[in-house]
């Protein structure tokens, strides 16, 4: 069994120094516009027990919460629910992104859950189910000879995810601390995993932070639908689903609004299986004990992962890497590594220091047809990357690249190499920033300074058209735009990652309706005015306005 990610998580002063810029840059603090909900980490559990007696806390990620309750009111089914823990902007361990908690309590049944501030209704398709599940507790002043119930919690992770003790659906609610534990391993054979609609859920008590600080070895999650939300890490420790062969991969895992700051080995989050969701972490990444081999997200084969609204930043390597190759030395005791269907969705990829954003590539040494196929990278941010904002190669096909910012990278926005399998390349509606500039520090030669390249061999299975880019003319090496856009654009403060495109600029109105990109960066409609915008904002949801400071309000039960 192969075991890529190791990596580290800082402090809450040292995450918030380094990602500062990132905090005020999600423009509707205070939108008239309706809030957006992305994504939950609990969407099935019980409605009684837990923090006084009112259900399991579900924290719900979107914008447009505002930075206090007020008369905010959160529904599921229509009915309001019973508790609220935490309402807050920017407030996630992401902090572009806020963050709610609420319990549902018992007069709820089941259904979609509603955001409504000022009247209007959140957007998104976000929905609770209830079940029979309880609630177990974790703290490191308790004992694993206790019932690991909220008055006596037990001390371990490693015993309460033991199926004597919590069971699918259950949900484990580590309380706040250090946590000295080394590996942690949720094991399917052991029965530590959760099943189809009834997740086990091992999430950090709301309000509080809980960080682990043993790097030695990782938290593995080697089962099925198990959802790990909220922690931090430091010391190079790592989460992932480990690879453990085709007949045996894991299904439906969900790692959310967990973070690293510091060194990283392999990568900081790692996945080999089928429709899992990495959604909302953040890796700052500061070195990596394997130089450029070192990433902040890595996945490999599997089928219907998400990898969403997550910050990649100072990775030696890249911010994300899909990537995967034959794991043996001889051929006939491997298998075809197949990555489909992947979405990569409103992540921020900054700062790679030797490589690029984010990376499409297969290696098929072994000739058995490995492939990535059918991939939607939309509304992502790449910015500042060493060399390219995005680079793809190999056997690669069927990649829609929409909507996306690319700002200032090194050397070049996008580079497309050959690949004897790469086909069906679409390259639509994305703004294309890049000049002569500094960032580039190693191995600069490797490319020229362009807005993108294709490689000769690649050139007949791209479709590049109605992109922008600026400043000034075009440059782009062995492709053609028939409708490239340029002019005037200016972003409303690039250092401080704040790419709202700036009234008047030529980039506003002009793209193409895609129907694989119905929203904005935000989770707001697409189009806000006559066509659609270019990039990852809509202008007029998303006007330049002054913003409130991110907020955090812990509302008593």
């Amino acid at each position: 069994m192969r075991w890529i990610p190791k990596r580290h998580c800082g402090r809450a002063s040292l995450l918030a120094a380094l990602l500062l810029a990132s905090a005020p840059w999600l423009a509707r603090a205070e939108s008239p516009a309706p809030p957006t909900t992305l994504f939950a980490d609990i969407e099935s559990g019980p409605t009684t027990g837990g923090p006084n007696n009112r259900g399991v806390p579900i924290a719900v990620f979107g914008s447009g919460f505002g930075s206090a309750r007020g008369t905010s009111t959160v529904t599921i089914g229509g009915i309001e629910v019973a508790s609220y823990l935490v309402w807050g902007t920017h407030n996630a361990l992401n902090p572009t992104l806020d963050m709610l908690v609420v319990q549902p309590g018992p007069n709820v049944t089941g259904g979609a859950i509603r955001v409504i501030v000022g009247g209007q209704a959140s957007r998104g398709n976000l929905a609770f189910t209830p079940n029979t599940g309880h609630l177990r507790y974790v703290s490191v002043a308790g004992s694993d000879a206790a019932d690991c119930s909220e008055f006596a919690p037990c001390a371990t992770l490693t015993h309460t995810i033991e199926s004597s003790v919590s069971s699918p659906g259950d949900t484990i609610l580590v309380r706040g601390g250090t946590l000295t534990e080394s590996e942690i391993w949720v094991r399917r054979e052991y029965g530590h995993g959760g099943t189809l609609g009834q997740q086990k859920t091992i999430k950090v008590y709301p309000g509080e932070s809980a960080t682990f600080i043993n790097g030695d070895r990782p938290f593995y999650v080697d089962a099925d639908y198990v959802t790990v939300a909220g922690f931090r890490f430091q010391n190079g420790k790592s989460i992932g689903v480990p690879d453990p062969g085709d007949t045996n991969r894991r299904r439906g895992d969900r790692l959310i609004n967990n973070a690293v700051v510091g060194p990283v080995a392999w990568s900081f989050i790692d996945t080999h299986g089928d429709d899992h969701l990495i959604a909302g972490n953040v890796c700052a990444a500061t070195s990596s004990v394997v130089g450029t081999q070192g990433h902040c997200f890595y996945i490999s084969y599997g089928n219907g992962v998400k990898v969403i609204y997550n910050i990649g930043s100072g990775a030696p390597g890249y911010g994300i890497h899909v990537f995967d190759q034959l794991r043996t030395r001889l051929p006939q005791d491997d298998f075809k590594r197949v990555i489909s269907n992947l979405l990569l969705e409103g992540n921020i990829l900054k700062s790679s220091k030797e490589r690029a954003g984010l990376i499409l590539a297969m290696g098929d040494e072994g000739s058995l047809g490995n492939v990535i196929d059918h991939v939607i990278v939309r509304n992502n941010i790449l910015t500042g990357n060493n060399h390219l904002g995005m680079t793809m190669s190999g056997n690669v096909r069927n990649v829609k690249i929409y909507n996306n910012t690319f700002e200032e990278n090194g050397r070049q926005s996008l580079y497309i190499g050959a690949g004897t399998l790469l086909a069906n390349i679409d390259v639509r509606n994305n703004l294309f920033v890049q000049s002569p500039n500094s960032v580039c520090q190693i191995d600069c030669s490797w490319y020229s300074v362009a807005h993108l390249q294709i490689d000769a061999a690649a050139a007949n299975k791209v479709l590049i058209r109605n992109n922008g880019y600026f400043p000034g003319a075009p440059t782009l090496l062995g492709a053609t735009d028939p409708a490239a856009v340029t002019g005037a654009m200016s972003f409303a403060n690039p250092a401080g990652l704040d790419f709202r495109v700036l009234p008047g600029g030529s980039s506003i109105d002009r793209g193409k309706t895609l129907a694989d990109v119905p929203n904005d960066f935000a989770g707001l409609p697409r189009p806000s005015g006559a066509a659609y915008d270019l990039g990852a904002f809509e202008f007029g949801v998303n006007a330049v306005q002054p913003l409130a400071p991110p907020r955090q309000v812990r509302i008593s039960p």
